[in-house]
């Protein structure tokens, strides 16, 4: 009888728990982010509500979510920016920069991973590096023209100056090199491969057997 016994919780439902606790972080920050005028912000915590919410949805079943290793990674920078938002004496533009600029990293990271796991994308170093580079340096292009919007549209003050647009296009660009080297170093330990869940790899063979 001992044996037919579940735990009630294990570790799994943990992670599962968390990464919708981590979900909803990311709605917040959508909302806040909105709510403050800035239209980039706003967009990159979609498209990392995208990347959280696609495999649950693609397989209909809450139980199915990315690892939460990726989910947690793409929720840093909006950990950072409610903080600023609930902290008004950090309202500094380095902190809100750096936000911004690790949500360009990050969900560009999870965005190849997610290009591999679900579309059947094949890697190799050389596309790694260069499909960060190009992405985050587009990305720096939108960063550039929600800033714009912004301050047409909600009255902010995101663009200062030239000099500052070049530094985080610059940023942009060498923050791709920098994390293509991190994913390379992933594909080479394997890690990419190990941070899918068995459910979720269950999940893809079924499809591929109907």
């Amino acid at each position: 009888m001992g044996e037919a016994m579940k735990v009630p919780f294990s570790l799994k439902n943990m992670e599962q728990a968390l990464a919708w606790c981590l979900i909803g972080i990311m709605f917040l920050a959508a909302i806040l982010s909105l709510a403050e005028g800035r239209v980039f912000f706003f967009l990159m915590a979609a498209v990392a509500l995208f990347l959280s919410l696609y495999p649950p949805l693609k397989h209909n079943d809450i139980n199915v979510m990315p690892p939460i290793e990726l989910i947690l990674l793409m929720t840093i920078p909006f950990i950072i920016f409610i903080v600023i938002i609930l902290i008004p004496e950090l309202m500094l533009r380095s902190v809100i920069r750096a936000a911004e600029l690790m949500a360009i990293y990050f969900v560009g990271l999870v965005l190849l991973i997610h290009l591999q796991d679900y579309h059947g994308l094949v890697l190799d170093r050389v596309f790694t590096v260069f499909f960060m580079i190009v992405f985050t340096s587009a990305m720096g292009v939108m960063y550039a023209l929600g800033q714009y919007l912004s301050d047409q549209l909600f009255g902010t003050m995101l663009v200062m100056d030239n000099q500052e647009l070049m530094v985080n296009l610059a940023l942009c660009v060498f923050g791709g090199v920098f994390m293509s080297f991190v994913l390379l170093f992933y594909m080479k330990r394997g890690g990419i491969n190990h941070l899918n869940s068995s459910n979720l790899n269950n999940n893809n063979m079924n499809d591929d057997r109907v």
